[in-house]
């Protein structure tokens, strides 16, 4: 699982480990992301006797040089040096309305809230090969139970693609089945909590279709809120854009133009892709994937050239990356260097099983 934002480790004195997770607060599903690496991270220590995780309650921060947004386990009133920027930070709890904006981005934690109206994402995804007709069954299934199909190069089925393979529940091997589904009354109070309708819906696709051992992955949304989660997964590009550009000196609005980003690649708009990564690493410099995704953007237009920065840039700031190793196979392969793009390739397809096992 490779770590979300840029995640920084340090070793303290008496064998302590500290980290700082430099991600915008307004990320979806942030905090449950944060706390499945800081546990993967413990357990990765736990057999070595010289070093401990320190086991402080996470502070959640925004250095007040240039405003980046950092989770920590430092003690309060500790000093360390943001990497953003270089100036020194003093560890303080955060303020009330910083608080308000991490559980506003967690969409549905906190007190329980009434779920009548709202839209789930789904994708089911065959974990063996499966025939284009059962493929065509399945999604006839899920029409006659009143989930309304979508293509994967619509923003929705993107959104839903890239937190489910961060997360680990999907692959990029096989063909997936996207969704969206209106979700019933009811009430969800944690993140983590599916909604029963969806739980249903999942549990009757696996009955029906349990040859193709289907995965499955979902994500609750409001569609009456103006949220720029929202307006994407709803396909209101320019709107989200708006929104984003009123909020662009926010570090948080990074993760939103790199989604837009990578919708417009998918629907081939160089320029709006172009535009829109951009903007995300004019906010998020130190972000792997957004120089990836820029790479890419940058091959679409036949500058190969700038598609190789961008993908040295990404193995600079994460060398174990499969998504910079597999875009630097690909600039490889189109300069002529077939051993380079080999080896790249290998690379990649290593550390994608890697990260999937893992």
């Amino acid at each position: 699982m490779r770590p979300p934002g840029d995640f920084l480790l340090h070793e303290e004195s008496g064998g302590f480990v500290t980290y700082e997770l430099y991600l915008g607060f307004a990320t979806y599903g942030y905090l449950k992301i944060f706390d499945l690496w800081v546990r993967r991270l413990r357990y990765i220590f736990a057999p070595q006797e010289s070093l401990t995780v320190r086991d402080t309650p996470p502070l959640l921060l925004r250095c007040p040089s240039c405003r980046s947004n950092i989770a920590c386990n430092r003690v309060e009133g500790e000093l360390f040096t943001c990497a953003v920027c270089r100036q020194l930070i003093r560890a303080a709890r955060t303020r009330t309305a910083l608080e308000d904006e991490v559980r506003a981005a967690v969409g549905f934690s906190g007190e329980a809230r009434d779920l009548y109206g709202h839209m789930a994402l789904l994708g089911f995804q065959a974990t063996r090969p499966a025939s284009g007709d059962r493929l065509e069954q399945l999604a006839a299934f899920l029409r006659d139970y009143g989930a309304e199909l979508i293509a994967q190069d619509h923003p929705g089925a993107v959104l839903l693609f890239l937190q489910a393979q961060e997360s680990g529940l999907l692959s990029v091997a096989a063909p997936i089945v996207y969704a969206r589904y209106r979700i019933a009354g009811g009430t969800l109070g944690v993140p983590e909590r599916t909604p029963p309708d969806v739980e249903r819906l999942v549990r009757d696709v696996r009955e029906t279709f349990s040859d193709l051992r289907l995965n499955s992955a979902s994500l609750p949304y409001d569609p009456n809120d103006d949220h720029p989660y929202t307006l994407i997964a709803h396909d209101r590009l320019d709107e989200a854009e708006a929104k984003l550009q009123a909020a662009i000196d926010s570090a948080a609005a990074a993760a939103y133009w790199l989604l837009l980003s990578q919708v417009a690649l998918m629907r081939d708009d160089v320029t709006a892709a172009r535009r829109w990564v951009s903007n995300a690493l004019e906010l998020r410099p130190m972000d792997t994937q957004a120089w990836v995704v820029a790479g890419w953007v940058a091959l679409r237009d036949g500058d190969v050239d700038a598609a190789q920065r961008a993908a040295a840039r990404a193995l600079d700031q994460q060398p174990m990356d499969a998504s910079a190793s597999a875009l630097m196979a690909t600039v490889l392969h189109e300069q002529g260097d077939s051993a380079g793009a080999a080896r790249m390739a290998r690379r990649a397809r290593a550390l994608l099983v890697h990260d999937e096992l893992g």
